[in-house]
């Protein structure tokens, strides 16, 4: 019969193999702040433009108490993948601009972003356009997004998505162009259709609460939802019950490394006492 290994040898086994685990993860890091080209801090700056403000879109908490289950796909501000730092509306124009940054997690090809990127970019693009000419948030569908790709994205570019809309009836027909910000390099083209008009939701007692029944409102410089600005009694009452539930999870923030040296000690001094009768 084989010998069992040692306390010691046994800690070095699971130090080895969290170790493991931990280099061999794929790297999925986001620069702390994503450095803005001198274009996008001039859209910030624009007076003629209004920023989208849309609470969902920044606070985790409203939109577990509000029905969403996970996060948004383009606008998750702790998101790696793609990422619409910002959208500015121009309303003499009917035209929309994002900044668009591509994190990690859109990697192919290496160093390169998969063409699934640009397409949800574009399909968020031509959604939003639609709501954000209309009276409301959310109340529309993209239905049909033709995506051109023209030139390969490198991981942690931002780059500038700009587009317009033209009506008719509930149907909103939308072209847009991803560039360089200088418009002399094209990434991709976009020719897609929304409709306006429409709840989309899982649940149907979203159809009609409060989320469903916002409607834009204009603040100097900001578009936003009118949900953003104050919280009634109702949704306090649950923020502050979600807040004590958080409150009271224990710790779990562990490193990976440090809880896997734990369990191993702890199984090594257990095999000590009941095989070799150690203490």
């Amino acid at each position: 019969m084989a010998a069992l290994p040692t306390p010691t040898e046994l800690a070095g086994i699971v130090v080895a193999s969290a170790l493991a685990v931990h280099f061999t993860s794929p790297v999925t890091t986001t620069p702390k702040t994503i450095p803005l080209p001198q274009w996008a801090l001039e859209l910030a700056n624009n007076p003629q433009l209004q920023r989208i403000s849309m609470r969902e879109w920044s606070d985790p908490l409203y939109r577990k108490l509000k029905g969403w289950v996970g996060n948004d796909l383009c606008h998750n501000t702790n998101g790696n993948a793609v990422k619409i730092l910002n959208y500015y509306w121009n309303p003499a124009t009917d035209e929309l601009t994002g900044v668009v940054y591509f994190g990690s997690d859109c990697e192919s090809h290496r160093g390169l972003c998969h063409g699934g990127s640009y397409t949800s970019l574009m399909d968020d693009f031509c959604g939003h356009i639609a709501f954000i000419s209309g009276s409301s948030p959310w109340f529309g569908a993209t239905v049909q997004v033709n995506v051109t790709l023209r030139k390969p994205i490198h991981i942690h570019q931002v780059l500038r998505v700009h587009g317009t809309k033209t009506t008719d009836g509930k149907k909103c027909k939308c072209t847009a162009v991803l560039d360089d910000g200088a418009g002399t390099a094209t990434y991709c083209r976009l020719e897609g259709l929304s409709v306006t008009g429409l709840r989309l939701t899982c649940q149907d007692e979203h159809k009609d609460d409060d989320v469903a029944n916002r409607v834009w409102q204009t603040n100097g410089a900001m578009k936003q939802d009118v949900d953003s600005t104050a919280a009634g009694n109702d949704e306090k009452e649950e923020r502050a019950a979600a807040l004590s539930v958080v409150r009271a999870v224990p710790f779990k923030s562990i490193g990976k490394v440090a809880t896997l040296v734990v369990l191993g000690l702890i199984i090594s001094r257990a095999i000590d006492v009941h095989v070799h009768g150690r203490v």
